[in-house]
């Protein structure tokens, strides 16, 4: 499948004494998705448009634009494979199902649950999307449509084809994340009769693992490279409503860890999401309030410092974010963590702008 679209575009950055602040694009719904471990590559998409952004050729556009069906992406380490949702084809009705892109190669569609696609938005047909990819490239994660308007999580490699992960009888699931070593997918599994999302993880490709409990409601995001440590969100049974529901981690071996909100913010308001975890422990997301007149800001948790805005950690790293920028959300981090990236407001025309910082 050819939809390969490459234009380069000068990326600009503001090259500090202790760090970098980059500006890969700027457009509707411009964000940046993922990061290679060492922070060198990274993917994302603008108005259903798929990006990626490497420091030796800046940003590229690999896709057309497509705002109903293209928001996830995912990079691969060596920064060569992104998984995404595209056009298979060029049909009418039109069809969209995760696909591969390979440096030099361009789109490849996957194999797919059922052989007609099973999901109809609109005037269009669906198999599912393409949410994240394994270190080796080897190993992609999303969700599959099905028959019945319900979907799945699913894996997939070149040799073992499509694996539908484990769902409720007739409620859904989704595989978010996965890890660089490709041990663990996480994402959501519906909960049986309430319906209810809840933090999952699948290991090795075993049953689903409702590691924070039957009753825990919320969804899993993030997953560090080695599959030991995870991040989302969490509401429990005595809390009354989605509103209060917090970023966490959890690992075998220490378990639940509640990341809170930022400190300025009302606790009866506001919530916050884990989105993505380092390998060394560092935790990025938003916190605030998601409803449609609230305010969300970005956070980054360490150890050392606990829950600090965007603004407050990269400044603490000698990164210099433009005057003109609000910092919306950190959505990724490299394994490494020396590179977050994520989305941010610009004042002067209103435009979202993805960004990348380097300490």
């Amino acid at each position: 499948l050819a939809l390969f679209v490459a234009i380069s575009i000068l990326t600009t950055g503001m090259a500090m004494a202790d760090g970098e602040f980059i500006i890969v694009a700027e457009g509707n719904a411009t964000n940046i998705m993922d990061i290679n471990p060492d922070g060198t590559a990274a993917a994302g998409t603008d108005n259903g448009q798929v990006l990626r952004w490497t420091e030796s050729d800046g940003t590229e556009w690999l896709s057309p634009s497509e705002w109903l069906w293209t928001h996830t992406a995912g990079i691969s380490d060596d920064g060569t494979k992104v998984v995404s949702t595209v056009q298979y084809g060029d049909t009418t009705p039109r069809v969209f199902g995760p696909a591969v892109w390979t440096e030099g190669i361009g789109w490849e569609t996957i194999d797919t649950l059922y052989v007609d696609p099973p999901y109809q938005g609109g005037d269009d047909l669906s198999h599912g999307s393409g949410y994240n990819i394994s270190g080796d490239g080897s190993l992609i994660c999303g969700l599959a449509w099905h028959a019945d308007y319900r979907a799945s999580g699913f894996t997939w490699t070149a040799d073992g084809g499509i694996v539908e992960l484990e769902r409720p009888l007739d409620r859904n699931s989704r595989a978010t994340g996965i890890s660089g070593n490709g041990s663990v997918v996480v994402g959501f599994y519906e909960h049986e009769t309430a319906g209810q999302r809840r933090p999952c993880r699948w290991v090795d490709g075993g049953p689903v693992d409702l590691f924070q409990g039957a009753e825990t409601w919320g969804e899993a995001y993030g997953v560090s490279s080695d599959g030991s440590v995870i991040t989302g969100q969490v509401g429990f049974e005595e809390s009354p409503g989605y509103g209060y529901a917090l970023a966490f981690t959890w690992s075998e071996t220490e378990g639940h860890r509640d990341l809170g909100i930022l400190p300025h913010q009302d606790p009866f308001w506001n919530q916050s999401m884990g989105m993505d975890v380092s390998d060394n422990g560092i935790v990025v997301g938003w916190s605030g309030d998601s409803g449609p007149w609230g305010v969300m800001e970005p956070f980054v948790w360490t150890e050392d410092d606990g829950m600090l805005t965007g603004n407050e950690y990269l400044a603490n790293n000698g990164v210099v974010v433009p005057s003109n920028l609000q910092l919306l959300t950190v959505t990724t981090i490299s394994a490494d963590g020396t590179t977050i990236g994520g989305q941010a407001l610009n004042l002067d025309n209103w435009m979202h702008v993805a960004w990348i910082a380097k300490m």
